[in-house]
């Protein structure tokens, strides 16, 4: 198998809290909606997907596509993904849902 890859090696990533409308009922349409509005390779992964809160989600996204992830999600108030918090820290970002909602 070989030895383990090391933390340093995996790269830097931030986590970052979304609220989605309540159109959107399933995984693959919110994926679909964030890819297109984000870029391809920039979602590298979606957590906690209304659970534990409803119509909340958790993105992991790289850290030089952090800046621009963010001010794509947070483009006004009409936008049909509004980005809540964010942090290095998944555990951080759930406390925060958790705590907004």
């Amino acid at each position: 198998m070989g030895p383990k890859v090391r933390k340093a090696a995996r790269g830097k990533h931030r986590w970052i809290g979304l609220r989605f409308p309540r159109w959107i009922s399933k995984r693959e349409e919110l994926e679909e909606l964030l890819s297109s509005r984000l870029g391809g390779g920039v979602l590298r992964k979606l957590l906690d997907f209304g659970d534990p809160v409803p119509l909340t989600c958790i993105i992991k996204v790289g850290l030089s596509d952090y800046p621009a992830a963010r001010a794509e999600l947070a483009k006004g108030p009409d936008s049909e993904v509004e980005s809540l918090t964010s942090s290095g820290k998944l555990r951080s970002v759930r406390l925060r849902l958790a705590d907004l909602l």
